[in-house]
């Protein structure tokens, strides 16, 4: 008689969440590959597309440049520039989170597994304290929902924030608007 024969309820719950186990452990190693393009790329093209177009439309003849001081200039470089690297950064350490993530549902699929060879195995005595070791340690190597990382959303929100002032310094000069950052 096989392990599995005599504890029923064990070998289809260790079924069950070994295939969810595999599948979310899959996931995580797809969601590491997307993650520059997905989370920090619009934070990276919106900083850098009004870099340009700020430099470039100080350095032409229209009439928009008369409403670019050197000081609005500055500032919209430097926030721009600030914005780039903090979404880069927001990459890295989302890129370290996923990597965690991926390492703790390693550790639970390698621990399903186990669990899995034993209840395939014959049932004696050694099996089952096996088995029953293995349900005990269940509780440590719960399945985690995929996060974010916080460090990772502080960046992305700091690279949006950037944008914002960038974007503010030139279009307040336009509206006629008093703001002493700018």
């Amino acid at each position: 008689m096989l392990v599995k024969d005599q504890f029923k309820g064990n070998a289809a719950y260790n079924a069950v969440e070994m295939a969810a186990a595999d599948r979310r452990f899959d996931y995580l190693l797809q969601r590491r590959e997307k993650l520059a393009e997905r989370i920090s790329f619009g934070m990276i093209a919106l900083n850098a597309g009004t870099l340009v177009a700020v430099v470039t439309a100080a350095g032409s003849s229209s009439g928009f440049a008369q409403h670019l001081s050197d000081r609005t200039v500055a500032l919209v470089v430097t926030a721009c520039c600030i914005g780039i690297v903090a979404a880069i950064v927001s990459i890295f350490c989302d890129s370290l989170n996923v990597t965690g993530m991926a390492s703790t549902e390693y550790s639970r699929l390698a621990h399903l597994r186990q669990t899995h060879v034993i209840l395939e195995s014959e049932l004696n005595q050694d099996t089952a304290d096996k088995l029953g070791t293995q349900v005990e340690q269940l509780p440590q190597h719960v399945a985690r929902d995929f996060a974010y990382s916080r460090a990772a959303i502080w960046l992305l929100n700091a690279s949006g924030f950037c944008w914002l002032i960038g974007v503010w310094c030139v279009i307040e000069p336009l509206l006629g608007l008093a703001a002493p950052a700018c």
